[in-house]
């Protein structure tokens, strides 16, 4: 079982759901908090809200919150936690986030681009949400909705790298996703967690060299500051986990064959998640 508190900062399309599959069973029903599923009925930010109101005595009580987690959920939490988000390549993210909002019919957004064929473009350009337009930068620096759809700054993205550096624990990426999760339940003596089963891959999404130009320029359009972080988060990731990888090469090696078997074949180096 993990004895620390963890906050596990789940960016949209960024492996979170097998994140919080393989961590959740080491905590009992009620050390666990999901943002947008859980007692309260609430949505995401409104389960944000409602824990960061929670008295401190209450919010301790919970020793493993996750989904959506917004950055004024973290910042009021009051004891010493582990925190935990994976960074993806944004236009990786974003074509993934547009195929799943296509074939989730849940989605609040589902009906809009369904019915109206949006395409990819349409999607980038129709100010349909805050979290197309460099909604990683967004989510990290807590500015998420207040900024207006496509004025995100400097100044958000500057935000954004500090917490990143310095107010995360662990910072993965979703491009090396087993090579992170290995390192991440290392550091927390939980490898006894590695079985795992990727949860929520759409396996039908176009693959982005079949994206047109068109589709492609609008999303790096509107994810630029997103481009910039997440050429940060890699550096971040190699100063951070160079000499922990070189240490663990070997365990590492045999763990990412193992998945690339138990995925029906596919190569050793092979990153996915969703």
């Amino acid at each position: 079982m993990i004895e620390q508190s963890i906050i596990h900062f789940h960016i949209p399309k960024t492996a979170g759901s097998t994140i919080s599959s393989i961590l959740s069973p080491c905590f009992t029903p009620e050390e666990l908090f999901y943002c947008g599923s859980n007692f309260t009925g609430l949505n995401h930010f409104e389960s944000n809200v409602y824990f960061a109101n929670l008295p401190d005595a209450e919010k301790v009580k919970y020793k493993f919150i996750s989904g959506h987690v917004e950055y004024m959920l973290l910042q009021s939490f009051p004891a010493p936690h582990f925190s935990i988000t994976i960074i993806r390549n944004p236009f990786d993210r974003m074509i993934s986030m547009y195929h799943y909002i296509l074939r989730t019919e849940t989605h609040h957004l589902h009906r809009t681009l369904h019915d109206d064929r949006v395409s990819l473009a349409g999607f980038m350009d129709g100010g349909f949400w805050h979290e197309i337009d460099n909604g990683m930068c967004r989510r990290l620096s807590g500015v998420c909705a207040q900024v207006p759809y496509g004025e995100c700054s400097r100044e958000v993205f500057e935000l954004a790298r500090f917490n990143l550096a310095n107010n995360l624990s662990f910072v993965g990426l979703q491009e090396r996703f087993d090579e992170s999760l290995f390192l991440l339940l290392y550091l927390l003596g939980a490898l006894d967690r590695l079985d795992y089963t990727r949860t929520n891959v759409n396996p039908f999404r176009k693959k982005p060299q079949g994206i047109s130009p068109a589709d492609r320029a609008a999303v790096l359009r509107r994810n630029a500051w997103d481009i910039e972080l997440y050429a940060f988060a890699r550096e971040l990731y190699n100063q951070r986990h160079g000499s922990l990888i070189a240490k663990l090469q070997r365990p590492i090696q045999k763990f990412r064959h193992a998945m690339a078997l138990k995925d029906g074949g596919a190569t050793a180096s092979a990153q996915s998640g969703s």
